[in-house]
């Protein structure tokens, strides 16, 4: 299951995979996923959601018992940066719209 850490919120869609791998899922709208399939005893998984920092697990598995795992990710704030929007009139399209 994949959560917002603080409040603990679903994150829909987030990506969780297989390091060093092609196996991976996207989470459903309540955080939670399945990955099933032939892994090595030990294995590390990765939570990623945009905006957030990325988490990575490591999984050991004891027979062939189903696993779970909570992933709670933070937000990122060092993403956030200032911008600036200005406008200004562009004079060669109002010549052009007036004929």
């Amino acid at each position: 299951m994949v959560r917002e850490k603080g409040s603990g919120l679903p994150l829909p869609f987030a990506n969780v995979f297989v390091n060093n791998t092609t196996k991976g899922i996207a989470t459903d709208e309540e955080g939670r996923f399945t990955l099933s399939g032939n892994f090595p005893l030990e294995i590390e998984l990765v939570a990623s959601f945009m905006g957030f920092v990325t988490q990575v697990k490591t999984i050991s598995f004891v027979g062939n018992k189903e696993v779970e795992v909570f992933f709670e990710l933070a937000f990122n704030e060092s993403n956030l940066s200032e911008v600036e929007l200005k406008a200004k009139r562009d004079k060669s399209w109002e010549r052009i719209s007036k004929i």
